[in-house]
């Protein structure tokens, strides 16, 4: 998804803001539970926004307990509000060379090591970035409904009546 709206980016479907996000301020609506539409309505009052799809800062900021504490990290830690930040861009190939070398350097330069020290140094190098609420992207990432979607394809396939099930190979993923 980009940050901003429109743009080069596929439609979603509406979802439900979840239930356990923040508590809203005192005098703040609370969106938990409510219905969020993914795309800016026909009747939008800027003609280029109608039917396109909306950007992460729009989804943040409707669901305004989100957006409140997001802004609020950002003031505490003295940080900018932004869309990707470091740590969200590396690719997948770098952050897997990078846990290879933590792990490298937990275990030790003897050369040998014991199957528990490789466990315990593995669950010690975190899999996401250092702090939870680092960039938009990861603040959306963690949104329960945004973590419990399925694929279109698995949604239709299901819808169907059928079961499906991705099995992963060596040379990648097969329906």
């Amino acid at each position: 998804m980009n940050v901003n709206p429109s743009g080069r980016q596929r439609k979603l479907r509406n979802t439900v803001i979840p239930l356990n996000n923040p508590d809203p301020a005192p005098s703040e609506e609370d969106t938990r539970g409510q219905i969020q539409c993914m795309v800016f309505p026909d009747d939008h009052p800027d003609p280029k926004l109608r039917g396109q799809p909306k950007g992460v800062k729009v989804i943040l900021q409707e669901r305004k307990s989100v957006w409140d504490k997001y802004m609020a990290v950002c003031r505490e830690h003295g940080t900018k509000v932004v869309g990707k930040c470091a740590s969200c861009m590396k690719s997948q190939t770098q952050k897997d060379a990078e846990k290879h070398v933590a792990l490298a350097e937990a275990i030790g330069q003897n050369g040998i090591a014991m199957e528990e020290d490789m466990a315990t140094a593995d669950s010690e190098i975190q899999s996401g970035p250092d702090d939870e609420w680092c960039c938009m992207h990861w603040v959306l990432a963690l949104q329960e409904d945004f973590q419990s979607e399925k694929p279109l394809v698995q949604s239709i396939i299901e819808g169907a009546g059928h079961i499906c099930l991705f099995v992963t190979t060596l040379r990648g993923c097969l329906v």
